[in-house]
C-alpha cells in the first residue's frame, strides 16, 4: 500500500510538472507571437501610388508606373495606418494616407513635388512640399540662405552684389540645427496651419571635386496632426540618409 502511494504521488508531480512546461511554451509561444506581429506593424512595405509629372526634358505630363519601385519599406510605427508613399518626380515621397499631388522634374533635374489633400488644391489647404536642386548654383545657395549663414553670404557675394535680390529670413523662424548640412525649423502658423520643415545643403567643394546642392521639405498641417507632421520628418532625414 505505501509502495502505491508513493508511484501515485510521484505520477502526480510528473503530470504537474508536464503541465507546468507546457504553459510555460505557450506563454512563450504568445511573447513570440506579439513581437512578430508588433514588428510586422513597424516594419510597412508601402504600395508606392504614383503621381503626375511634368517632364521639363519630355515637355509633357507623364504618368510611368514602370519609374518606381512597387513598394517602400518604412518603419512607420504607430503611424503604419496614417502614411503612403508616393511616386512623383521620379522619386520616392512619404506623405499622408489618401493624399494626392503632382510633381515636376525640370531639365536642369531640379525636382518639386507637392502633395495635398484630394480635391483641395487651394494655397491655403495642408500640404507638403519637396524640392531638390542638385544643378542650379545660384538657386541652391538662395534656397539655402534663409536656414544656413554661409550660404547667405556666398549668395551674396556671388548673386547678389548689387544688393537688388536680397534674401530675407522669414520673420519668426525657429532653427533646430541637427548637423553642419542639416537643420529642422519651425515658422508662425499660415491660414491656421502648422508649418515645419528641413532643409539640407552643403557648399560647392573649394577643390571642384562636387558642386553645392540642397534637399528641402516643408509641412503644413493642422495641430492635430503634429505628430505626424514630426514622424515625416524624421522619415524624410532618415530615407534620405541626411547627415
Amino acid at each position: 500500500m505505501r509502495y502505491i502511494s508513493t508511484l501515485l504521488l510521484l505520477t502526480a508531480s510528473f503530470m504537474l510538472s508536464c503541465n507546468s512546461t507546457e504553459t510555460t511554451k505557450t506563454t512563450q509561444q504568445l511573447k513570440t507571437d506579439t513581437a512578430k506581429k508588433i514588428s510586422a506593424e513597424e516594419y510597412s512595405e508601402l504600395p508606392v501610388i504614383v503621381l503626375p509629372t511634368y517632364d521639363g526634358k519630355a515637355e509633357d505630363t507623364v504618368l510611368e508606373p514602370s519609374e518606381y519601385p512597387h513598394t517602400l519599406s518604412v518603419n512607420a510605427g504607430s503611424f503604419y495606418n496614417d502614411i503612403a508613399a508616393y511616386g512623383a518626380a521620379y522619386q520616392e515621397w512619404v506623405a499622408p494616407k489618401n493624399w494626392t499631388g503632382t510633381g515636376e522634374s525640370a531639365p536642369d533635374a531640379t525636382v518639386y513635388v507637392r502633395i495635398h489633400p484630394i480635391g483641395d488644391t487651394t494655397a491655403t489647404a495642408p500640404n507638403i512640399f519637396f524640392n531638390e536642386i542638385p544643378a542650379c548654383q545660384g538657386c541652391i545657395y538662395a534656397e539655402a540662405a534663409p536656414y544656413f549663414p554661409d550660404a547667405m553670404k556666398t549668395y551674396n557675394d556671388y548673386f547678389n552684389d548689387t544688393h537688388s535680390n536680397s534674401i530675407k529670413i522669414p520673420e519668426g523662424i525657429t532653427i533646430n540645427r541637427l548637423s553642419p548640412n542639416v537643420v529642422v525649423y519651425s515658422l508662425p502658423d499660415q491660414h491656421g496651419l502648422k508649418v515645419k520643415g528641413v532643409a539640407y545643403y552643403h557648399a560647392a567643394d573649394e577643390n571642384g571635386q562636387y558642386d553645392a546642392y540642397y534637399l528641402g521639405a516643408r509641412f503644413m498641417l493642422p495641430e492635430s496632426q503634429s505628430k505626424l507632421v514630426d514622424f515625416l520628418i524624421e522619415k524624410f532625414i532618415e530615407t534620405r540618409k541626411l547627415k
